[in-house]
């Protein structure tokens, strides 16, 4: 990982996209992606998704989704030549929640090799090879302990 501890793990518990504005589950997946980037989301790639399966609880939908986003204005503050973005979402329908896991990966200038890294080809780095560690941890990990969280009483 890197030296400063860039990479990032966010968990959101988030109402679930409705039908209305997204017809597939990997349509509220992408939905949720463009909520999270910037903006200008035209410079975000997705390289990968599709779906995943939750050991411990393997009948609840479960997505994954790889995208880059570049960093499009670059300083001292902000010095980073794009983040690699891992997402999981847990689709809860019977209590009408999504759960988005986060796994952001900025990749700055002197942290990573960049040799190690050529997307389309899908080699992707240390960095995002450890951050798909961590998103394959929450596949094998993930379960409901309290349901009461959401607000209902769930299964």
């Amino acid at each position: 990982m890197a030296k400063d501890g860039l990479t990032s793990v966010i968990i959101e518990l988030n109402q679930r996209v409705p039908h209305s504005e997204a017809a597939t589950d990997e349509d509220a997946l992408k939905y949720h992606l463009k909520d999270i980037i910037s903006d200008d989301s035209a410079e975000t790639k997705i390289w990968a998704g599709g779906q995943a399966t939750l050991t411990k609880i393997p009948d609840v939908p479960a997505y994954t989704l790889f995208a880059t986003q570049p960093n499009l204005v670059k300083t001292k503050k902000n010095p980073e030549d794009f983040t690699g973005i891992l997402l999981v979402l847990v689709r809860l329908e019977n209590v009408q929640s999504d759960v988005l896991v986060s796994v952001n990966v900025p990749h700055v200038p002197g942290e990573y090799d960049e040799t190690k890294i050529d997307l389309p080809a899908q080699k992707v780095g240390g960095l995002l090879e450890a951050a798909g560690t961590i998103r394959q941890k929450v596949l094998e990990s993930f379960e409901v302990r309290n349901w009461s969280i959401f607000g209902e009483e769930g299964e």
